[in-house]
């Protein structure tokens, strides 16, 4: 908390499961209590608890039974254990079809908030509808929570985390197993070598101290430096089966990378002076593009939500790129899982929330990163903008006050002489008359799709719909309008099952040309890296071909963003974002990204 570790803050008083074990040494008569307590018979060898596996892995296997072990000789009940899927045990723990579960998280950044907000019950990860975590408590726990969030003092804000870490313990909501440790040895003439609480490594700033082999800077600010300075390089990627992003496919190519660009792209390349690169059995990939990522603008770890303007709901001349933290997009290292680029976008509070900026995720100069500003215009109906200012009595207060500005807006600035609009007008006129940028609405439920597609009916511009979990209730009117989607994270607080979507009917969308794309988004925030790729599998398993989903992974939200000049394909004279796979990253969840290059720099 602030530079403060929260348990010193706190004097140590957060050590609350080890409070538990000492006032209780005998587990098994606790549990014997307990029993007679729900009026059933005190015998723990009468009680029959279902374990679900977070996999079917032969590590899944071995907790399975490691558990089993643990709680049967401790407790003396009995332990079934149902072996699934990751994603199976999620669906049975959103229809209450289990009895313990087993998940883990790491914080994204170094503040209690990364864990606590996990168990919002409202909003978190791990909601009520997941733990069933719905009495007092849980509305107290969010109440301290929100406040903790809003306090500018560490130290009360220290405190509102005990309580709120108290509330979590003293419910049951979790019962700590176990921590991951790696140990990381570093030997003492490497200097400011730094490893984040979630693992990650930061080599911005790290040099070899003098006395061992002269002051070698590894990098610097990344807003200035590239961790491999001016210097161009040539790349050799040979024998490789690259997938080109607009469904082509070819075997045994060869890409030769010259500078940031791609030179030549063919059968039995060769080039002198290229570094090889041997792609045999791998797949070679176009980067990956997320086109509204919240990554960057969010002001980890405090979470000022830099991307987020609460002035007016009404903000369409905002540019994002006058946000982004290139530390913040650093430290998620999105290469790793082939993500190459993003359109870091505003939040959903505002009813036009500002300008989309289009940036590189790999550490290097912002003037190298940034591939376009001025590259979409957010807007958003959903209920963030209610909460956002209904709670000052502030329109718009309802859907219907959203509509309202969002139709008035349009209306007014068309009205206003040229020579008399203001900056917003200008926008307003330039993107919906104009169509000099393309327009990303944040609409989740029927209710609002169908109240954007009315209003946008007439409107020549085109529409990008975000999230969009209900798009298959609007199917007919989405496919009329050619109104893109931009599919928000399905995998969050199980959306398919949700929202009941049937993600096999984005091939009619596909077939009808309508531009699909995903998001490691959910509702105006980002989460892991990983949710991208699993949102494109779901969409594969839904029976939507490998390469169209890998064209919505790539040429699609290239175009959206207008920024297919320079990204979304294996193109000669594009930039050079290549990513390689170990497999094919939508056909199976084993595929690992084995070389990452960015602007024609290899990362890792």
């Amino acid at each position: 908390v602030g530079d403060t570790p929260y348990t010193e803050m706190v004097d140590g008083q957060n050590y609350f499961v080890k409070e538990l074990q000492a006032e209780n040494p005998d587990p098994k008569k606790l549990l014997e209590e307990g029993l007679a307590e729900l009026g059933k018979p005190a015998d723990p060898s009468q009680v029959t608890i279902r374990y679900a596996s977070r996999g079917t892995t032969e590590l899944s296997k071995k907790m399975a039974e490691w558990y089993k072990q643990i709680w049967e000789s401790t407790l003396g009940i009995n332990v079934q254990i149902d072996m699934m899927e990751w994603n199976i045990m999620w669906e049975k723990i959103d229809a209450g079809d289990y009895d313990i579960a087993v998940g883990g998280w790491g914080p994204y950044y170094n503040e209690p908030s990364a864990l606590l907000s996990l168990f919002d019950p409202v909003n978190g990860y791990f909601n009520s509808s997941k733990t069933g975590w719905d009495n007092e408590d849980s509305a107290k726990f969010k109440e301290l929570c929100d406040t903790a969030t809003n306090t500018v003092d560490d130290k009360e804000k220290a405190q509102l985390y005990l309580e709120a870490e108290r509330l979590l313990v003293e419910n049951a909501i979790i019962a700590p197993e176990y921590l991951e440790e790696s140990p990381t040895y570093v030997a003492n003439y490497v200097k400011n070598y730094n490893v984040s609480t979630n693992g990650h490594i930061k080599i911005t700033g790290c040099f070899l101290a003098s006395d061992r082999c002269g002051e070698q800077s590894f990098g610097c600010s990344p807003f200035f430096e590239s961790t491999r300075g001016d210097e161009s390089k040539m790349y050799l990627i040979k024998n490789g089966t690259v997938h080109v992003g607009n469904g082509e496919v070819l075997v045994d190519c060869d890409i030769l990378v010259d500078g940031k660009r791609i030179r030549k792209i063919g059968s039995g390349l060769e080039e002198a002076g290229a570094e090889i690169i041997d792609a045999s059995g791998c797949e070679v990939f176009p980067g990956f593009i997320d086109p509204v990522s919240a990554v960057g603008g969010m002001g980890m770890p405090s979470r000022h939500l830099d991307n987020d303007e609460h002035s007016d709901p009404i903000t369409p001349e905002m540019n994002l790129k006058y946000s982004i933290d290139p530390d913040e997009v650093n430290a998620q290292e999105f290469y790793r899982s082939g993500i190459t680029t993003i359109g870091v976008a505003p939040a959903n509070s505002n009813v036009m929330g500002g300008q989309i900026a289009v940036c590189k995720t790999a550490p290097q100069k912002m003037k190298e990163r940034i591939v376009k500003e001025h590259a979409g215009l957010k807007c958003s109906v959903t209920g963030s903008v209610k909460e956002t200012y209904g709670k000052n009595s502030q329109v718009p207060m309802t859907k219907m006050g959203i509509f309202f500005l969002l139709q008035e807006a349009l209306r007014t600035a068309r009205a206003t002489e040229k020579e008399k609009r203001t900056e917003k007008q200008n926008v307003i006129c330039s993107v919906f008359d104009e169509q000099s940028m393309q327009v990303f609405v944040a609409a989740s439920t029927k209710n609002e799709i169908d109240g954007i597609l009315h209003m946008m009916k007439d409107e020549k511009v085109q529409i990008n719909l975000v999230d969009g979990f209900c798009f298959e209730d609007s199917l007919k009117e989405i496919k009329e309008q050619k109104v893109g989607i931009i599919l928000g994270n399905v995998n969050n607080m199980s959306q398919i099952a949700k929202n009941r979507m049937d993600l096999s009917k984005l091939k009619d969308l596909v077939e009808n040309g309508n531009r699909i794309a995903f998001t490691n988004s959910c509702g105006g925030y980002s989460e892991g890296r990983e949710v991208f790729i699993w949102s494109a599998i779901e969409a594969y398993r839904a029976g939507i071909s490998a390469e169209d989903v890998v064209k919505m992974m790539t040429i699609y939200p290239a175009q959206m963003l207008g920024a297919e000049d320079r990204i979304g394909t294996l193109e000669e004279g594009k930039d050079a974002d290549i990513s390689i796979f170990t497999g094919h990253p939508v056909t199976t969840y084993a595929a690992k990204v084995v070389h990452s290059i960015v602007n024609g720099e290899v990362i890792f």
